[in-house]
């Protein structure tokens, strides 16, 4: 897309290679020629330009602003940041911005994306992940097992998250989740639940587990493996690094195994589900005590508008 190779390097807390190998794109090349000897000092000094560009939620406003400004207009980027390597850190997505893009619109074509309404979320989060990311091999064979270990025609997927609690003291609060899990539970036996049922489990708070545990007994499937928040557990001794296989086992089971999804809104609720192949398919999110049916992006814009931009959910 951008006329240059790309490459991922995420470190922090754990190194990425540990949990992913690169699948259809080998995004862990190295960049030619980045740094030569000084025949005089023998040290290492970068020979290519360079930039960096944060778009993180932690940036500056005007920084945000401009780049999306940047990526709405018709010019390529390598037009506005001719530097050799670009770094950008960022927890945002363009897609929007690239659809609105002419230059970039052309290339989607290229791909066999015609028009500015495929450009979406939807179909391409799903279609890059799988391009880039291979869990590695012993990921792999626990998120094998525990397909295998579906015995019924329907599978109810919840994934909820409460936010701070004794399981991760160091979350931040949630208040608008306080009746979460019982909210969910309820829904889900009241509206969509058979005696056939099973019901899969992804959560941030062992007391949730210990509830779906004793609610659904030998129906609930859960990965087994202690419970850790990439961003917010501590990471003593390595732990959240140690305990990356959970992790990303719920991410790919829950865009694999479900015909069902309710889930928090949260980023891996929400990223898990779209990898579903039908992700907009009796999809429902907790919002503010209430349970919403989410049929499209629109839907869920329009929840999030109602709840103060997703601040009450």
């Amino acid at each position: 897309m951008l006329d240059r190779n790309f490459r991922i390097e995420i470190t922090h807390p754990c190194d990425l290679s540990n949990i992913f190998h690169p699948n259809l794109y080998n995004w862990t090349q190295s960049i030619k020629g980045l740094t030569i000897e000084d025949k005089k000092t023998h040290r290492r000094r970068y020979n290519l330009t360079r930039k960096m560009l944060i778009t993180t939620a932690y940036a500056r406003r005007e920084v945000i602003s401009n780049v999306s400004q940047i990526l709405n207009h018709t010019r390529a980027i390598n037009s506005i940041w001719s530097e050799d390597v670009l770094y950008w850190a960022t927890n945002k997505d363009y897609f929007n911005q690239l659809s609105n893009n002419l230059y970039y619109r052309k290339k989607f074509k290229s791909y066999g994306i015609m028009t500015k309404y495929n450009i979406k979320l939807e179909i391409l989060f799903p279609l890059f992940y799988e391009i880039l990311f291979r869990p590695v091999d012993k990921i792999q064979r626990q998120i094998d097992f525990y397909k295998t270990k579906r015995k019924s025609k329907q599978m109810i997927c919840a994934q909820i998250r409460t936010g701070k609690n004794p399981t991760i003291p160091d979350d931040k609060l949630l208040p608008g989740r306080r009746n979460i899990s019982e909210t969910i539970f309820s829904f889900i036996d009241s509206n969509i639940s058979t005696e056939d049922s099973q019901i899969f489990l992804t959560t941030d708070n062992e007391q949730v587990y210990h509830e779906a545990q004793h609610r659904y007994e030998s129906r609930l499937l859960y990965v087994s493996g202690e419970i850790t928040h990439i961003d917010r557990s501590l990471n003593t001794d390595q732990k959240v690094c140690r305990e990356q296989d959970k992790l990303i086992t719920d991410f790919h089971l829950l865009g694999e195994i479900c015909d069902v999804s309710i889930i928090s809104n949260s980023g891996f609720g929400f990223w898990g589900n779209l990898r579903r192949y039908k992700p907009f398919e009796q999809l429902y999110v907790f919002c503010a005590g209430r349970i919403y049916k989410i049929e499209s992006m629109w839907h869920l814009y329009k929840m999030r508008e109602q709840n103060q931009n997703g601040e009450l959910c």
